[in-house]
């Protein structure tokens, strides 16, 4: 019999679960039910206790000892897809290029945070899709150049962390978002850098909590490609009016 320590809880059923060995006796299963996940810790004194466990063998658990799921691996690889694309966003100095390569990273986002349970960010991505759209034509359509969108994109970033609740760390990403809705609506890039640079730190500690290791990495990557590019461009346009002063008498 198990001498292990189970986890119930009472209103989570386990509808869907995957786990994965992190030790010789210890065996960590992540249970899903809907919106709501658990992560449940079980160990177990002995390698006969755990051979008793539904998960297999023990020499199975020693093959997948300390390896991801599928899923988790899956996950990650679109989180370093994003990390990529996050890299570069910011060293350009064009408004469009910033948004599409925005684009690209949330669409990577979705499914990252989606199969590791972070549906807030998640959702808050597709928010971050329809936005980057709806800026984007600010130039060619006078529909879209209302400063009631900047408004309307924030009430809708608060509605989707309400509908998709889990625990006040989905607040993170709501501020960080509610920075970028701001920032992104500005024509100036050196002022689109210098007001998203508090949205970085908030999504770092969310996906810090989610597990997803592209997503804090490129967190880290953007907040740093930012600094990089307002110091590049700001030494750039330093040098411009040190030559324009030399060249008027």
């Amino acid at each position: 019999m198990s001498t292990g320590v189970w986890v119930q809880v009472p209103s989570l059923a386990p509808i869907a679960a995957d786990g994965f060995i992190c030790g010789d006796y210890c065996f960590t299963m992540l249970i899903r039910n809907g919106l709501n996940r658990v992560r449940c810790v079980l160990w177990f004194r002995t390698e006969t206790d755990l051979n008793h466990f539904p998960c297999g063998t023990a020499e199975r658990s020693r093959e997948r000892q300390c390896f991801m799921t599928p899923v988790e691996i899956l996950a990650q690889a679109l989180g370093i897809g994003a990390l990529i694309v996050g890299i570069v966003c910011y060293q350009f100095n064009s408004r469009r290029k910033i948004l599409v390569m925005q684009i690209i990273a949330s669409a990577l986002f979705i499914a990252n945070l989606a199969l590791l349970g972070g549906f807030s960010g998640a959702l808050l991505n597709v928010h971050g899709i329809a936005r980057a759209l709806i800026y984007d034509q600010r130039d060619r359509h006078k529909w879209a150049d209302s400063f009631w969108w900047p408004v309307l994109f924030s009430v809708l970033a608060a509605v989707c962390v309400a509908v998709t609740w889990q625990s006040w760390i989905d607040l993170l990403p709501l501020i960080g978002t509610l920075f970028s809705t701001v920032s992104l609506w500005q024509r100036d890039p050196a002022r689109i850098r210098l007001l998203t640079l508090p949205s970085p730190p908030c999504w770092f500690f969310y996906h810090f909590t989610t597990r997803s290791i592209g997503g804090a990495l490129t967190e880290i990557f953007v907040l740093s490609s930012i600094l990089v590019a307002m110091f590049r461009f700001r030494k750039k346009d330093a040098s411009a009016d040190q030559e324009e002063n030399k060249e008027t008498p």
